[in-house]
């Protein structure tokens, strides 16, 4: 039964127009061990990492694009970032849980997550099935022709735990917080450990106002610096510090040097 949902997985990630669809149980092997193989491409199975169970199975984790990874995984497990050969670029051991999860140091597409202890070694190559099946990318956005790749954070335990604990963030990711009507925003960076620019938005996706913001010196003590909207925002998107600035998109102050939309 598993191995026919994580079939219709790959099918339905590639639009049913995969070339060359998966065995109907795919494995895979690394270091001398062989594991029954599940694959997650699309973004509602990427967020439900946290409530997998990886003791025995391998999951293949599939990207939009090449971008540091990270998954909020609370439990023991071997993760391996492979390049585009499945040759392993990095592993991250998890021994116990930790707040926030794994986070890779390479950019890469995919992730291959094991049970603990697997033996696997940086530089060896994994064997796969042949899949040509690509990851559902992250949404999308446009500003002033410049594009961002944004998780969504609709719920309200999406945006509490926005990006805090995250040690690094790809270039031109970030999020975007949406509400359900316009109010005023105040953003702090508790136990945030990158520096951001926090963007408001009005509910017509257009630009009022970005703010750039530190990390805390210790991440776990307000400061109690705050980000705020100057007007009412339904959308607030964080980006990596510095990324409207040097795009041209605002002045000194952090207003809009014209009207900017998102699209």
């Amino acid at each position: 039964m598993k191995g026919s949902r994580g079939l219709l997985l790959l099918l339905a990630a590639c639009g049913g127009r995969c070339q060359n669809a998966p065995p109907q149980d795919p494995t895979v092997t690394v270091a001398g061990r062989t594991y029954r193989l599940e694959v997650v491409a699309s973004l509602p199975a990427r967020k439900a990492l946290a409530d997998r169970d990886f003791s025995s199975a391998a999951t293949l984790v599939l990207q939009g694009h090449a971008r540091y990874h990270h998954y909020e995984i609370p439990r023991k497990v071997d993760a391996l970032f492979l390049d585009e050969e499945d040759r392993i670029l990095e592993i991250v051991r998890q021994e116990e849980s930790k707040k926030g999860g794994i986070t890779s140091s390479v950019e890469c597409r995919r992730a291959l997550l094991l049970p603990p202890g697997s033996g696997a070694r940086a530089g060896e190559r994994v064997t796969l099935p042949s899949l040509k099946v690509a990851g559902e990318p992250e949404s999308t956005l446009k500003l002033d022709g410049h594009v961002a790749h944004t998780e969504i954070a609709r719920t309200w335990e999406e945006r509490t735990q926005g990006l805090m604990w995250r040690p690094r963030m790809s270039k031109d990711d970030g999020m975007l917080f949406v509400y359900d009507s316009p109010d005023s925003r105040r953003f702090w960076m508790g136990n945030t450990l990158i520096d951001l620019d926090i963007a408001f938005f009005r509910e017509d996706r257009s630009l009022i106002n970005v703010v750039e913001m530190r990390k805390y010196l210790d991440p776990a003590v307000d400061t109690g610096e705050r980000a705020a909207s100057l007007e009412p925002a339904m959308y607030v998107l964080e980006l990596n510090y510095g990324w409207f600035r040097s795009k041209g998109l605002i002045d000194a102050e952090g207003r809009p040097v014209r009207r900017i939309v998102f699209e």
